[in-house]
């Protein structure tokens, strides 16, 4: 996101629709400005919120062929999201990467909480086939954030055995845990997503990608938030203006 002196912040923005078609329409109303007066630089796909109905791979692969920068994310329940596992009865979640990589989607997220096995196969697939598809893999804690100490080398340092970007997103719960997802950012920056969840955790959304982040995630429609404490790009937008306009 280009900024009135030339400062740029990424922005991401999730996709929790239940079609394919809604989908794809969600991302060309956003580009024409619809909610909001800002387009994001890429979306985020979360394919576990597809409806059992719409789980077919040629289905799948008009979002993964869509020609916007993107995020593939097919989220468990047990992370966070909508996926279970009578969906993954009708197509596996390896197969949707799979398919990904083969198409040199930018980006794909898999969770960190993950089979070890699950995690190398996905990463020995892409380095095979030469695959210029980034891996993304994610940790979630929804009710706390962990001292420093324990999310480098417990959570983050994990993540890059099989990740070229590491993700954080945990939950503040007081301030000093901004501090810590601050520090995290400004320790393996431009290597790492970090985001902080909840109100109090704002704050790391407004500053995150200037110590380091590569991207922060906004909403352009209050419905429309996959997460606590997403603000919405137009807010942002003018906030990071009156910050750092020269």
């Amino acid at each position: 996101m280009e900024l009135k002196n030339n400062t740029s912040f990424k922005i991401c923005t999730a996709i929790i629709e239940e079609t394919v078609d809604n989908s794809l329409k969600f991302v060309k109303n956003v580009n024409n400005k619809v909610y909001s007066k800002n387009v994001p630089d890429m979306y985020e796909f979360r394919l576990d919120y597809l409806d059992k109905s719409e789980l077919d791979i040629k289905n799948i692969e008009k979002i993964l062929k869509n020609e916007s920068n993107k995020i593939i994310t097919v989220r468990w329940e047990w992370e966070g999201g909508k996926w279970n596992n009578e969906k993954e009865s009708i197509v596996s979640i390896l197969d949707i990467l799979k398919r990904a990589i083969e198409l040199n989607v930018e980006y794909i997220d898999i969770e960190y909480n993950n089979l070890e096995n699950v995690k190398e196969e996905i990463k020995q697939y892409r380095d095979s086939l030469n695959s210029t598809t980034k891996i993304i893999v994610s940790y979630h804690d929804f009710n706390k954030t962990d001292d420093f100490s324990v999310l480098k080398k417990e959570i983050i340092d994990k993540e890059f055995v099989h990740a070229d970007i590491a993700k954080i997103a945990t939950s503040v719960c007081q301030n000093i845990d901004n501090c810590t997802i601050l520090k995290a950012c400004s320790e393996y920056e431009s290597k790492i997503i970090a985001i902080g969840m909840g109100e109090l955790g704002k704050i790391t959304r407004v500053y995150g990608t200037q110590f380091g982040s590569m991207f922060t995630f906004c909403t352009v429609s209050k419905e429309k938030a996959s997460a606590p404490g997403q603000i919405h790009i137009d807010d942002l937008i003018e906030i990071w203006n009156k910050l750092y306009l020269e």
